[in-house]
């Protein structure tokens, strides 16, 4: 038989075995818990960078990738904006010079983009007088009323 102590002594070793073994399980789960964690983290961010990439890539081709083929600037006349219902916008691209041309068809609300344009062009072709103050707002508002 045994003694006292000597039981104690087995059941502590015993349960010394158990919690190792219960450790050594629990530190391998956290660890599998840790490569998931990354690997779906890899996923998501390759998920978040391909769509911000094919949203930059739309925003840069601008508005003109889904409408139908582009009219000529030539093609259109000043004064037909009663009979065509569209009218340009000329956004100026950054290193000077340039516009981008942009037409607005006010029937079907569609953009064509027309391309790069000389903002010097522009600026000849237009007529009438100019505005007395040429800041943003009131130029926006004054091609209102001149309808």
């Amino acid at each position: 038989m045994r003694s006292t102590p000597q039981m104690l002594l087995a059941a502590q070793a015993a349960h010394q075995q158990i919690a190792s073994e219960q450790n050594a399980r629990r530190e391998r789960a956290r660890n599998q818990r840790a490569r998931e964690h990354r690997t779906h983290a890899m996923g998501i961010t390759g998920a978040v960078v391909v769509l911000a990439a094919a949203l930059a890539a739309g925003l840069y081709y601008g508005v003109g990738w889904l409408s139908p083929p582009p009219v000529a600037l030539e093609k259109a006349k000043p004064d037909t904006f009663a009979l065509t219902r569209t009218g340009h916008i000329y956004v100026p691209v950054d290193g000077g010079g340039f516009c981008k041309s942009i037409e607005f068809d006010n029937r079907s609300g569609a953009f064509n983009n027309l391309g790069l344009v000389g903002c010097d062009d522009i600026t000849a072709k237009a007529t009438g007088p100019k505005p007395a103050h040429t800041g943003t707002y009131n130029s926006f508002s004054e091609s209102f009323k001149k309808r």
